[in-house]
């Protein structure tokens, strides 16, 4: 982060001023002691004098001068900023001409724990039209992303992430997903999910559900999804 306080010194001059005459005013809100402030204001005022003098005069002692009385200065300036930009708030800041406080981030969001919830809401033709919600039949839990969707063909449910292939990704509740038109009517098709939060972190996998390719799949799928009795919500 770039440094608050202006190199120049006729920069550093018209900083120091405003900065001391406003923590002048706000020292009773942040506890300052009047003699720090006294202070402050001793050493500004010193500089002052001895910045006009090395800019009038310009020879080797004035220069020397002014550069000691600046250190002094700063010292000051930094300790007391850094004391008060702890409370500060951004105006406070803003006036004072220092930035604020660095505030800490937001906790990273956990790896989801949970598994959706998939639901056939009905077929038409190799279309299927799904609700993805979380076990209450609502939208996705806090700080999950999106769902992947996987289809994959076998006699038996997939096992690992060798057996899932390659997911359909969906930030919506209601999709259309279409099976495989290679795939010949009456092969069984398996059908999961899980969440992922934004930093692709992914959850459980729901339990597979059976499906049967070229088949009507919505009698099936009502025997499987017995999760809840919560009446499924009307697609806009």
């Amino acid at each position: 982060m770039p440094d608050f306080v202006p190199r120049a010194d006729v920069k550093f001059n018209t900083f120091a001023r405003r900065f001391c005459t406003v923590m002048a005013e706000l020292a009773g809100e942040f506890n300052i002691a009047p003699s720090r402030i006294d202070e402050l204001l001793a050493a500004q005022q010193d500089f002052a004098v001895r910045y006009q003098c090395a800019a009038t005069f310009r020879s080797p002692a004035a220069r020397y001068a002014k550069n000691e009385a600046r250190k002094t200065l700063l010292r000051l300036i930094r300790a007391i900023a850094g004391a008060v930009k702890i409370t500060a708030s951004e105006e406070q800041c803003a006036r004072l001409g220092i930035p604020p406080r660095r505030r800490r981030k937001a906790p990273l969001l956990p790896r989801p724990s949970t598994a959706p919830r998939v639901i056939v809401r009905r077929v038409e033709g190799r279309t299927l039209h799904l609700l993805v919600c979380d076990q209450n039949g609502k939208a996705k839990p806090h700080g999950v992303s999106a769902a992947a969707i996987f289809l994959v063909p076998g006699d038996t449910p997939p096992t690992g992430k060798a057996d899932l292939g390659h997911p359909r990704h969906t930030t919506r509740r209601f999709i259309k997903l279409q099976l495989p038109t290679d795939l010949p009517p009456g092969t069984k098709v398996w059908l999961t999910a899980r969440w992922s939060n934004p930093r692709h972190e992914v959850g459980p996998l729901c339990n597979p559900i059976e499906l049967r390719a070229g088949y009507d799949l919505a009698p099936q799928i009502k025997r499987h999804d017995t999760a809840s009795k919560i009446p499924l919500p009307r697609a806009a």
